[in-house]
């Protein structure tokens, strides 16, 4: 939850905020009640900016849609639902995220909120990419490497070919021919 200025900072805080993945602290509304900096990072909203927003609302347009429907089944289930991949929308741009939502129980087993966790795939996207071209480039080798054994082949007969008829030949205008 978001902290007050002058109030202690929780020793979760620093935990939250060393994450690599962004963590977005919903309230039982699903409005965003606390985010880390890496998800204020991949929604490309400050932290105070994001304070009782709705998270599909978060970006220039509503194609945030798959977080509120995932964040609000978690809250209206009271259970953990992932969304295996998709593209998060922001003022930023566009990231390729995986996402998983969890629910939050106050000591009294009551459902006051939910965790959901943004993991960046941009990183992993873009070495998947090298990978691929890498292994085209490989794959043009290997038919450069055989094309250039299918034409060596040949050249060697005749070659061999043509060494023959010099040496059979005894005329000398006609071993400058060969």
């Amino acid at each position: 939850m978001p902290f007050a200025p002058d109030a202690p900072r929780p020793p979760w805080a620093d935990v939250l905020a060393s994450l690599e993945d962004g963590v977005v602290v919903l309230d039982a509304t699903g409005r965003i009640a606390d985010l880390n900096p890496a998800a204020e990072q991949l929604l490309g909203v400050s932290n105070p900016q994001a304070i009782g927003m709705e998270v599909d609302h978060l970006g220039a347009s509503r194609r945030n849609d798959w977080l509120g429907e995932l964040a609000g089944g978690t809250l209206r289930e009271g259970a953990a639902r992932r969304h295996g991949e998709g593209t998060l929308v922001s003022r930023s741009g566009e990231a390729p995220v995986s996402a998983a939502c969890a629910p939050v129980f106050d000591g009294d087993g009551g459902l006051s909120g939910a965790v959901l966790v943004l993991h960046d795939l941009s990183l992993q996207r873009t070495l998947e990419a090298t990978a691929s071209r890498a292994d085209r480039l490989a794959a043009l080798g290997t038919v450069a490497l055989g094309l250039a054994h299918e034409i060596k082949n040949p050249l060697g007969g005749i070659k061999g070919a043509a060494q023959l008829l010099r040496s059979a030949v005894t005329d000398p205008d006609l071993v400058r021919c060969t």
